[in-house]
């Protein structure tokens, strides 16, 4: 910005007449469009390849921010993308809108499910494979799930999967997790407070082990369009976190409850919490999904970053 500030702040005030936005939180381009042509993939990648963008790029986003916006903005903003059957695209175009897709069936045989979840639940601090957190009021299990393995090679799935993250995609690992009628409120669960996960765009796919309501079934809450936020800073986990009056007064609030059997998809770039209050227990199975290349860049450049996160099954299966 210092060397030469005309320009520079007469970029930034063009790209604001492009349609960039920015907040507290950081900057969005999804709404974006190069000056000769309309918002679309091609105007994006060919708006962030832009002297334009670089200004921003260099003048506000830290190091590891920078990062992400070289390792993510690919696959935002695609050059091409797979044939995809009908029920994948409107998956893909839904998680590209909104961060997020609801799913009403997986097709999942949920019998099995429940054997496998009700027995790694019910032990305790089981090596490996049992979790128990503050009296049970959080109970993580990472067991193998043979009953998962229609889902891992659902065509429909893995190609909406691989329009938003890229070919190269890779399902790491999944986890069961319980939050029980224990929990009593934030202090119980370290992701009840609004945040995005440190980890730039990858993907998470929640089944429903059992009905949750939306009112009192302790739903995952998203903050609908933030999952193209470019956030300023990646390197401080306090910067992660948001007030919640905040949110709830800036943001269109969705809540991700469902029936038995279904769930969701979500981008963890999105800002979002997992709900600690309600009358019931919650019991999820919780997919990871990243770029192929993503985790071993991130390893590689020894970052702080969840990438795979570390609390699941490992599996590291590309799709």
């Amino acid at each position: 910005m210092c060397r030469d500030p005309e320009a520079n702040m007469e970029a930034i005030k063009t790209l604001h007449q492009d349609g960039l936005h920015w907040n507290q939180f950081g900057f969005d381009f999804s709404g974006a469009s190069s000056s000769s042509s309309s918002s679309s993939p091609v105007a994006g990648r060919s708006l962030l390849e832009s002297r334009r963008a670089q200004v921003l790029r260099d003048a506000y986003l830290s190091s590891n921010a920078k990062i992400f916006w070289s390792l993510d903005h690919e696959h935002r903003y695609p050059k091409d993308l797979e044939e995809m059957n009908p029920a994948a695209e409107a998956i893909f175009r839904n998680l590209s809108r909104d961060g997020f897709v609801r799913i009403d069936d997986f097709g999942l045989d949920m019998d099995e499910l429940d054997k496998t979840a009700n027995w790694a639940l019910s032990q305790r601090e089981q090596k490996n494979i049992t979790v128990v957190l503050d009296d049970g009021a959080c109970v993580m299990a990472r067991p193998p799930i043979p009953a998962l393995e229609s889902l891992l090679t659902n065509e429909t799935v893995n190609q909406a999967i691989r329009g938003y993250l890229g070919q190269d995609s890779v399902m790491h690992g999944y986890k069961i997790l319980r939050l029980s009628k224990r929990m009593k409120g934030a202090d119980n669960y370290i992701a009840a407070d609004w945040h995005h996960d440190r980890a730039g765009r990858r993907l998470k796919l929640f089944v429903f082990l059992h009905d949750i309501a939306n009112e009192g079934g302790r739903p995952t809450e998203v903050a609908n369009g933030t999952h193209n936020l470019v956030y300023y800073e990646f390197e401080q986990y306090a910067t992660s976190r948001y007030d919640d009056k905040f949110i709830q007064e800036n943001f269109d609030i969705h809540r991700l409850g469902g029936k038995r059997g279904g769930g969701f998809i979500f981008d963890t770039n999105t800002i979002h919490r997992g709900s600690p209050f309600g009358d019931h227990k919650r019991e999820t199975i919780i997919l990871e999904y990243h770029n192929n290349y993503k985790c071993p860049a991130i390893h590689a450049l020894g970052l702080n970053v969840p990438c795979p996160s570390g609390d699941q099954y490992m599996l590291a299966r590309k799709i």
